[in-house]
């Protein structure tokens, strides 16, 4: 786990909120947050739908797509829906509207979610976002996401800062290990990250892993404790870096 991780803002109160709305609100509109989902939705739209309908083609079924740490969803409707800044606001504003789902799956696609909110992942399932959800924690490196991170098509894992030293390169490991076709995604907020932490984890990911692209994009505002911080750190001073690091399965 990050060392700095102590001074990073915390957000339990939103992932546990029985809807996104609170998260939506504070973080996503008011910190800027929604922006990298837009970014990742339109590169998604450009660049990983087309490939993904082929391999959902070329194995006769829909594809698996893993959130590991998914809080409510929000990189799920992003990288599985395409949704931008204007579909976030015209559902997650509000209690009103958070429960409404306003543009189809993007590509043939089962979704299974993991995360320690228990509140989120039942927000997910009964709004369709996810089609089966696991409360878990990742840290724990259990049986049942050793065989999702093998049999997983699309693999998308954040929050790394949470994560103990030496989990994400279990579950790249476990990922490499899979048959058929498959696309792991890091989502890497390099800010509150180490970067000797982030330096392993891209290495050991390029050893493992055939390199597909790299999205770099801000996250969101920082706080202004994490200002004294991290701009001292990294020399950043407004916003938080995020990078959606992408490799692809080596599969014959």
């Amino acid at each position: 786990m990050s060392s700095v991780k102590n001074d990073k803002e915390d957000f339990t109160d939103r992932y546990n909120h029985p809807t996104p709305v609170l998260y939506y609100q504070s973080l996503m509109r008011e910190m800027n947050l929604v922006q990298r989902n837009e970014i990742i939705a339109k590169y998604s739209e450009r660049f990983l739908v087309p490939m993904f309908e082929q391999w959902a083609k070329q194995l006769g079924k829909p594809l698996l797509f893993l959130d590991i740490l998914s809080a409510h969803g929000n990189d799920t409707l992003a990288l599985t829906r395409g949704y931008h800044e204007k579909d976030f606001e015209a559902t997650w504003a509000s209690e009103d509207t958070c429960y409404n789902v306003i543009k189809p799956r993007m590509y043939p696609v089962k979704i299974w979610a993991a995360d320690l909110s228990p509140n989120a992942l039942a927000f997910g399932v009964k709004t369709g976002i996810f089609d089966e959800a696991s409360v878990m924690d990742v840290n724990e490196l259990g049986a049942e996401l050793e065989d999702k991170c093998k049999s997983g098509n699309i693999v998308y894992i954040n929050s790394l800062v949470y994560l103990n030293k030496g989990v994400v390169e279990q579950v790249t490991k476990w990922f490499s290990q899979g048959k058929e076709p498959g696309l792991l995604i890091l989502g890497m907020c390099t800010t509150f990250m180490d970067w000797d932490e982030v330096q392993r984890i891209k290495q050991f990911a390029v050893q493992t892993l055939d390199y597909f692209d790299n999205v770099p994009c801000y996250s969101r505002k920082l706080f202004p404790k994490e200002v004294e911080t991290f701009s001292e750190l990294y020399g950043t001073r407004t916003h938080s870096l995020f990078d959606y690091f992408m490799l692809k399965r080596r599969v014959e």
